[in-house]
């Protein structure tokens, strides 16, 4: 991936090497870590540190290999809901690229692979944002059957459904239904994606402190 680090710790013992890696990044650059166990110790530190250093999403989660994708922040300004999911949605956008890319080009294997890596990581996005973001928008709002989050739950399911699809006809090697499953996405995702951009992350943010705004995005971090 041009411009991402990628750092190969599973030969690695002490965190501390990892941690001092991660903390040679600038801000807003980005790095890749696979690690042969759980990296619980990196993960406790960083989210410990003073301030958020990095947001970070899993992209494997065992059983032979654990890779986390981290992108480095400036911690002397606030974290955000906006920022970490918004660089959630972009990191998601790329891998589904790369996916379909390799899916036109015949390259079946490491389409699987990567299409896989999308689901896992979109079915946590939007796992985490039913049972930790939107449970505490409501209960700031108040606002709970027919608001937004409500579209926003019935949405996932017809964005799991579609990508359920699409890992199904990539196994199968048939470019044309994946492409259909694919445009199915679509259809719903850039909407959904821009709605939650544009309203309910930054609505979110606007009724949080900003020790808050870290705890909720800590809460998420963990999921």
């Amino acid at each position: 991936m041009s411009g991402i680090t990628l750092l190969d710790a599973r030969e690695l013992t002490d965190t501390s090497d990892i941690l001092a890696r991660l903390r040679e990044l600038a801000h807003g650059r980005e790095l890749i870590l696979t690690t042969r166990a759980a990296p619980a110790d990196v993960l406790a530190a960083v989210q410990g540190a003073q301030g958020l250093d990095f947001y970070y999403s899993p992209i494997e989660r065992g059983p032979e290999a654990w890779t986390y994708h981290f992108v480095a922040r400036d911690p002397s300004l606030a974290a955000s809901v906006s920022e970490y999911l918004g660089w959630d949605h972009d990191r998601l956008d790329e891998v589904l690229e790369r996916a379909l890319a390799d899916a036109a080009a015949g390259k079946w294997q490491p389409a699987s692979r990567r299409l896989e890596n999308f689901r896992h990581g979109l079915f946590r996005h939007a796992d985490l944002e039913d049972d930790v973001l939107f449970p505490e928008y409501e209960q700031r709002t108040g606002i709970r059957t027919g608001g937004p989050t409500q579209v926003m739950r019935d949405e996932h399911v017809q964005i799991k459904q579609a990508i359920n699809g699409m890992v199904q006809a990539t196994r199968e090697e048939s470019l044309p239904d994946l492409e259909q499953w694919h445009a199915n996405l679509l259809g719903v995702l850039v909407e959904h994606n821009m709605k939650e951009e544009q309203i309910l992350y930054p609505g979110t943010d606007n009724l949080l402190s900003d020790a808050e705004r870290e705890d909720l995005i800590l809460r998420m971090l963990k999921y």
